[in-house]
């Protein structure tokens, strides 16, 4: 087989665009990117996604990150963030509840209302509802209340586990029969 790799191209430059709430340094050491490193472009996108949840912990829930790649003799990465606006938690709600009281969901949530929204706290929370043994599935979801002040409501659904019961019948028929034996 005779293969022709092509050339390998550095990242020679990152520029962003549009980011407020994170220094470019602070970008650069998320994206743990370095000029003049070998361009991986596979990288760079995975890397954006954990760029993408540091917003989603600070409450950046419209968060969008687009990069641009151009190549001439080596590639150059432009970043475009647009983060909208900061979100905080307005009201939480528990619903799907039947036998079980509603302080045992809320005792494993790990934010309360007024709080910043953070992706972290939401999925931790999710987690230890689930871990509590009383739900077959748990799901938390963020509903928009009001865009220009940036409040979110938050709905924890849950649904219990069914109860189930053993029914069992005895007879001691068998029992008087086995011991009228013994007898003789």
């Amino acid at each position: 087989f005779y293969i022709n790799e092509g050339i390998q191209y550095k990242l020679e430059e990152i520029h962003f665009f549009g980011n407020k709430l994170f220094t470019n340094d602070d970008l650069i050491d998320i994206l743990n990117l370095s000029p003049n490193e070998n361009f991986n472009p596979s990288k760079i996108r995975k890397q954006l996604k954990v760029l993408k949840k540091n917003y989603l912990t600070k409450g950046k829930i419209n968060v969008s990150i687009m990069d641009e790649i151009k190549i001439n003799n080596n590639a150059t990465a432009r970043i475009n963030i647009f983060e909208g606006t900061s979100y905080f938690i307005n009201n939480i709600y528990v619903v799907g509840l039947n036998s079980v009281k509603e302080k045992y969901v809320l005792r494993e949530v790990l934010f309360a209302t007024e709080d910043i929204y953070n992706i972290d706290e939401i999925d931790e929370s999710k987690r230890r509802i689930f871990d509590s043994g009383l739900f077959s599935s748990v799901e938390i979801i963020n509903k928009l209340v009001d865009k220009e002040n940036g409040l979110v409501d938050i709905e924890i659904k849950v649904r219990e586990y069914k109860s189930s019961s053993i029914e069992a019948n005895f007879s001691f028929t068998e029992l008087s029969a086995y011991q009228e034996n013994l007898k003789t």
